[in-house]
């Protein structure tokens, strides 16, 4: 059995707040059966993979981890900006990743704004420029007749300060959301202390597969490919 299937299939159950027992009853497994396929102690048979598919309203792709959208979708050319245009082999490629990677970044920056953290959004957003600064130098030192004199700094220190920036733009993101953390779960506890009218920011807040597909219609397909594909290049 795919490897990803024990964790995807506690990921659905979890995501949609189901407990265990619940899940065995309406599979028709006992609740030990389940704990082992989603622990991944034991395969299960194609029955089952078709039936929780079934009950999750997923596709088997996915169940399988074949594919990062529920339904089984996958970008096509359609999906990019230049759609409508004619691409095919190398440029069919680059416009595919162009709209992987330009719909996610529409979609953090859009996370970064209702998150309303200054920190957090200055520390992500100078992170990401400064990976387009180090992809835009090793373009451009390709062609040696390029004018070097358009950067500031040397070519060999470059992409070492560069580097080390965004080790630190990233330190200092992950401290930033980590006080935001704090500051969210003390305003639940004085929401917890009232008479309940109020819903707790983060349950409001929190991120899913079908809320990130309700905001996003058009991008949320992207994010789950690029990281899918993130993924599998680093596992």
């Amino acid at each position: 059995m795919n490897r990803n299937f024990a964790r995807i299939l506690t990921f659905l159950r979890k995501e949609r707040g189901f407990a265990q027992k619940k899940v065995a009853a309406d599979l028709n497994v006992s609740q030990a059966l389940l704990s082992h396929y989603e622990s991944g102690r034991r395969e299960c048979g194609l029955e089952f993979v078709v039936n929780a598919a079934g009950y999750y309203d997923v596709s088997c792709d996915y169940l399988l981890g074949c594919s990062p959208d529920q339904k089984g979708k996958s970008i096509t050319v359609d999906d990019t900006p230049s759609g409508r245009e004619r691409v095919t082999g190398r440029n069919m490629i680059a416009a595919l990743n162009r709209t992987l990677i330009v719909n996610s970044v529409n979609i953090i920056f859009d996370l970064l704004g209702k998150n309303n953290e200054k920190k957090l959004t200055s520390e992500i957003s100078s992170f990401l420029m400064l990976a387009v600064y180090r992809v835009f130098r090793s373009l451009y030192r390709v062609n040696p007749d390029n004018n070097k004199e358009l950067f500031s700094i040397d070519d060999e220190l470059a992409n070492a300060k560069a580097r080390a920036a965004m080790c630190i733009n990233e330190a200092k993101a992950d401290a930033a959301a980590r006080l935001d953390r704090l500051k969210r779960r003390a305003g639940n506890k004085k929401i917890d202390q009232t008479d309940g009218q109020i819903q707790s920011q983060s349950e409001s807040k929190a991120i899913t597969y079908r809320s990130l597909h309700d905001d996003y219609p058009t991008f949320a397909s992207s994010l789950l490919n690029l990281i899918n594909q993130c993924e599998k290049k680093i596992q």
